[in-house]
């Protein structure tokens, strides 16, 4: 109820970046709550709600930025939260900070959601890369609005509600195969 709760305000409030933000926190003071026990999700969520914080410092800074350096820096950012997803959510630092008790599993979902931060970078990119043309020859485009930023919105909306279905399916990795009448595989971390 809470995840189909969260990704319904994610796409109503999609243009508030406040409330959008309060919908990241909630979602991820939910899963948290639901793995309690193990916390073997809390380092991702600690560095979900970093990323969810630098979205938010950049959606004020766009009042003072114009739209190329935003575009690229936001890229570079999705970039770079891909990266520290991927490669630190099992830091030693990290699992000590967030008191883990169990092992970290690998998680899938967590390359998807690199792959979608990817997405979203190159989007910023070629859409600065419109911008940069259009700077150059305003005429390059004609009448007609240009592709990345013409789909834009949509593509992040879209990108973000996916991200954070991931995110929540996380919560469903089986922690005893047995319970749903199957032999647990020698290779899957309990």
């Amino acid at each position: 109820m809470a995840f189909v709760g969260a990704l319904l305000a994610t796409y109503l409030f999609y243009k508030d970046d406040w409330r959008l933000f309060l919908v990241s926190v909630f979602s991820l003071a939910v899963i948290a709550l639901v793995d309690h026990s193990d916390r073997r999700l809390y380092p991702i969520l600690v560095i979900f709600l970093c990323i969810r914080a630098t979205e938010l410092l950049f959606s004020f800074l766009l009042v003072f930025m114009l739209g190329l350096p935003f575009l690229l820096l936001t890229g570079l950012i999705d970039c770079l939260c891909a990266f520290l997803l991927v490669h630190y959510y099992k830091d030693d630092f990290l699992v000590r900070w967030c008191k883990v008790k169990t092992s970290i599993p690998l998680l899938p979902q967590l390359h998807w959601i690199a792959l979608l931060l990817g997405v979203s970078s190159f989007y910023r990119v070629a859409a600065a890369g419109e911008l940069a043309m259009h700077e150059i020859n305003r005429d390059f485009f004609g009448e007609n609005i240009p592709f990345f930023f013409a789909t834009g919105p949509i593509a992040m909306i879209v990108i973000r509600i996916t991200i954070d279905t991931l995110l929540w399916s996380m919560l469903l990795f089986p922690r005893k195969l047995s319970q749903f009448g199957h032999q647990r595989p020698r290779n899957l971390a309990s």
